[in-house]
């Protein structure tokens, strides 16, 4: 892996397609502990080769393998309930029931609501529960990108070159 400096957010690398190349910059995983107290493996784009970083979504907390994390056979990431990553409670994020105020919204399958309030808070949010991975992988063209249709459309493309 080239450039594996991950402690600043560097726009070209880290937007660049991740279908190329074997290098996933700082892929988000939510961590949530669920209803029955779990706190589940997180998929990520490509199962797990090698972990260069797992640090917070700001990254200004760096988190150690083996400590506050694990990678499992299937290649998923592992937040260790020991390890000093933090989490969101199933009961912090999800209620009962709808309430008209600014810390619910409708849940989308309609059985009660989901927790707002971190979103537009005047702190970090959801994004406190949010790492940042930086993870090599095995090749793969599981996102193969198909070839190009320009030919198909050249007045589409005559008129958005023309203004």
């Amino acid at each position: 892996m080239n450039n594996a400096d991950v402690t600043v957010y560097d726009l070209q690398k880290w937007l660049s397609p991740l279908w190329k190349g074997n290098t996933v910059y700082a892929e988000t995983a939510f961590i949530l502990k669920n209803a029955l107290g779990e706190i589940r493996p997180k998929r990520l784009a490509y199962p797990v080769k090698k972990i260069v970083s797992v640090r917070s979504f700001d990254l200004q907390t760096v988190y150690e393998e083996g400590k506050d994390y694990s990678v499992n056979e299937y290649g998923e990431l592992q937040a260790l309930p020991e390890g000093k990553i933090p989490y969101l409670s199933w009961n912090e994020y999800r209620f009962s029931e709808f309430v008209q105020d600014d810390v619910h919204i409708p849940s989308a399958d309609a059985l009660g609501a989901q927790c707002v309030r971190e979103l537009f808070a005047d702190k970090d949010g959801m994004s406190a529960y949010t790492l940042a991975v930086t993870y090599e992988h095995e090749p793969d063209d599981y996102y193969a990108v198909t070839a190009g249709k320009r030919g198909k459309f050249p007045r589409t493309l005559e008129k958005l070159k023309n203004g």
